[in-house]
């Protein structure tokens, strides 16, 4: 099945669904990872959306020229968020580019 989505910097508009997945998936918008507590809803952020429809979020911290990517939601799995996400399969027309970092951690 082709899903037809546009990958976009996370705006105000749709937190509150950000944070009902954060909470339905790890049971708070407050993730540890690598030792360290992020609030997930509070980082730099991307969703995927099928028309105004959220169906995936991807979270990510960049650190001295490290990035890592904290959470990553899909309602869909097996879509390719992540990997069209990459700013050589970007979406054209208004798609977002990610950060340098984080496109170099997706191409290794």
């Amino acid at each position: 099945m082709d899903f037809d989505f546009r990958i976009e910097p996370l705006t105000e508009r749709y937190l509150d669904w950000v944070r009902a997945q954060l909470t339905d998936q790890w049971s708070s918008p407050q993730i540890i990872s690598r030792g360290r507590l992020h609030q997930a809803d509070a980082l730099p952020s991307f969703i995927a959306l099928v028309g105004d429809e959220p169906q995936g979020l991807l979270t990510y911290r960049i650190e001295d020229e490290e990035c890592e990517v904290v959470t990553l939601h899909s309602l869909t799995e097996g879509i390719g968020i992540l990997h069209r996400s990459a700013p050589h399969r970007a979406p054209t027309g208004g798609g977002a580019r990610l950060p340098s970092a984080l496109a170099r951690h997706l191409e290794r």
